[in-house]
This record gives structure tokens, C-alpha cells and sequence, in this order.
């Protein structure tokens, strides 16, 4: 997978996916072999050869930040709330869904967006994602408060 982002100056950075190896292979058999047997049956109309890109507007839109899981199966990616959804997304990127991370309290849209998130690190030693609020604004990120999400 390859990561394409877009610098569209003052409207800020929007990103889309590409698949770009060989779709008779598009996922490790060991990833495979996590799929339901109804998932294996529809996995290449996922990604093909005539498939290979995947953008959506909710987590493409004004990214500030990303990070890879560490078995590269998963893509996290926060997004301002200006331009953006102002919300965090976890990608399941074998099975082109996602999921809205943060906020926990309630589904953001672009017209009705969180209050922005800027992802800081993952620690794979306690298998968290670590992220803060965006403070749109010069203050440094490491006086802000962490916030964690369990990676499974």
C-alpha cells in the first residue's frame, strides 16, 4: 500500500490509497488466512487490478497526521476539523473498511465535525496508538494531555 497525499494549500492535505503490487497477491497468506470464509469469496472484487485506488471523503480530508499498525495491515489517520471530520479512523486495509476511532461519543461528519486530532506515536511494546487533540494553535504538543487507543 502507498499512502498519496495532496497538498491543496489552504485547504489543507487530502490523502487516497493505492494498492500498486500485484494484485494476483494484494494481501500475505497469513493475513489471508484471517479472513472469514465469506470474506476469501468476495476479497479480489476488494482489491484487483482494476481496483486499486481507495479514497473516501470523511478520513481523506484535512489529515493531520497518520501512523501504520506494525503489521501494516492497519492505517490510523487523523483529521482537522476544519476542512476535515475532525475525527480519528482506524483503515482495515485487507478488508478497504473503517472506523471512526475518535471521538467515542459520537459519528462526526464534514459539516458536523469533531474537535481534530493529531496522531503523535504508536508504542508497539504496549500496542497503543497515541494521539492528541489538534490545538490549532502554536502551543507544542508535548504539553498536551494523551490519549490512547488500544490496538487489537
Amino acid at each position: 500500500m502507498a499512502l498519496l497525499m495532496f497538498c491543496d494549500d489552504a485547504l489543507g492535505v487530502n490523502a487516497g490509497l493505492v494498492y500498486y503490487d500485484s494484485p494476483e497477491e494484494p494481501v500475505s497468506i497469513q493475513f489471508y488466512n484471517k479472513l472469514s470464509e465469506e470474506e476469501k469469496k468476495t476479497y479480489y472484487n476488494i482489491w484487483s487490478l482494476s481496483n486499486r485506488m481507495w479514497q473516501d471523503q470523511i478520513w481523506g480530508s484535512d489529515i493531520t497526521s497518520y501512523a501504520w499498525s506494525p503489521d501494516g495491515t492497519r492505517l490510523f489517520i487523523a483529521t482537522s476539523e476544519i476542512y476535515g471530520s475532525g475525527a480519528l479512523y482506524e483503515l482495515d486495509l485487507i478488508r478497504k473498511k473503517y472506523k471512526q476511532v475518535a471521538p467515542a461519543d459520537r459519528v462526526t461528519k464534514l459539516n458536523n465535525s469533531g474537535p481534530g486530532y493529531i496522531i503523535t506515536t504508536i508504542d508497539k511494546n504496549k500496542s497503543k496508538l497515541i494521539y492528541v487533540l489538534d490545538p490549532q494553535s502554536d502551543e507544542p504538543l508535548e504539553g498536551l494531555p494523551k490519549l490512547f487507543y488500544k490496538l487489537e
